[in-house]
């Protein structure tokens, strides 16, 4: 990495959409991350898809619509699935009432079986691993800033340096986890389900649709603003125990969150205005997914099938790459 890179704001405060072309610069200068990140989720999918790929391959071929789920979804064909193998599919409840005007209870939650369950446990399984992996990354960077000799023994940023730093941080970085975890599930719980409680009454007295409708998409858009200041804080806490704790990670987490929290107390549209810049590259992926894959389905032929599943996996590494980029970029906000 260039001297320009290891400091990047110059002695300046970087704007936000500098530091977010920074952390894309970051990220594409260093594919072994975006690969490593890849084969974790792969890996991650096949594991969640083993116990259930028989069951559904059988219904597939000898349901009577399964010529209809060639060209597209067949809720007939998930039914006679779900008639058949009922603690297969388990209960979704927690999952339809997720976002509805009542929000998913507690009790939803303990209900979940089969394969809810098994999605919902793979992913907070991946989440604490993507966790470890992004403190990695941003260790692997700060160590390059700081040109520490012997700091990680490949190229900072690279699968191998990211993965041994992911070690190292793991205690704290699971804290993190942790934390940004129980910050997600309050954010639900207080702008989400208790703001309906307290509004619960409205909507019924006005008898207007648009009320109610207007209250739900209310209380939505809060919950996203809140969920989207805990993801910041998480990445800023990520980043700050990266560049505080090369001797002593551990020992490094309190000044780390606090400093997390100060960051963004400071300048939490600075770093809202990065996220969101790169955010803006997921929609544009899905539109040029849709185009490209678009002429391979209904994809029968072995050849269409395996070009199908390469431009699954390429969508889901440019993804990756959008994601390490807004963790550099934080960096460099917090470095500024």
């Amino acid at each position: 990495m260039r001297e320009a890179d290891a400091a990047p704001t110059g002695g300046r405060r970087p704007s936000p959409i500098a530091a977010a072309a920074g952390g894309l610069r970051d990220a594409l200068a260093r594919p072994g991350a975006v690969l490593a990140l890849l084969a974790l989720n792969l890996i991650a999918a096949i594991a969640m898809a083993a116990p259930i790929a028989a069951v559904l391959s059988a219904e597939l071929d000898h349901n009577l619509y399964g010529e209809s789920m060639a060209r597209g979804a067949s809720w007939r064909w998930f039914d006679t699935v779900d008639r058949k193998h009922p603690v297969l599919l388990g209960d979704l409840a927690a999952w339809h009432g997720l976002l509805g005007e009542e929000g998913a209870k507690a009790r939803d939650l303990a209900k979940l079986s089969g394969v809810p369950l098994a999605v919902a446990l793979g992913g907070l399984g991946l989440y604490w691993l993507n966790a470890l992996c992004h403190t990695g990354y941003l260790a692997a960077l700060a160590a390059r800033g700081r040109a520490e000799p012997g700091a990680a023994p490949l190229a900072p940023g690279t699968a191998g340096a990211m993965l041994a730093s992911a070690a190292r941080f793991a205690l704290p970085a699971t804290v993190v986890a942790v934390l940004a975890a129980a910050g997600y599930a309050a954010a639900y719980a207080v702008l989400y389900l208790g703001l309906g409680r307290l509004l619960e009454d409205v909507g019924p007295a006005s008898q207007r649709e648009w009320v109610s409708l207007g209250l739900t998409w209310t209380r939505l858009a809060l919950t996203l603003c809140g969920l989207l200041a805990v993801k910041l804080w998480s990445d800023l806490a990520k980043a700050a125990l990266a560049e505080r704790g090369a001797a002593w990670p551990l020992a490094a987490l309190p000044g780390a969150l606090a400093a997390a929290a100060g960051a963004l107390l400071r300048r939490g549209s600075a770093y809202a205005i990065a996220y969101l810049a790169l955010g803006l590259g997921t929609p544009l992926l899905a539109a040029l997914f849709w185009l490209v894959t678009r002429p391979l389905e209904p994809a029968t032929l072995w050849p269409l099938l395996v070009a199908l599943a390469l431009a699954h996996q390429l969508f889901l590494g440019a993804r990756i790459a959008l994601r390490l980029a807004h963790l550099a970029a934080t960096r460099r906000l917090l470095l500024g």
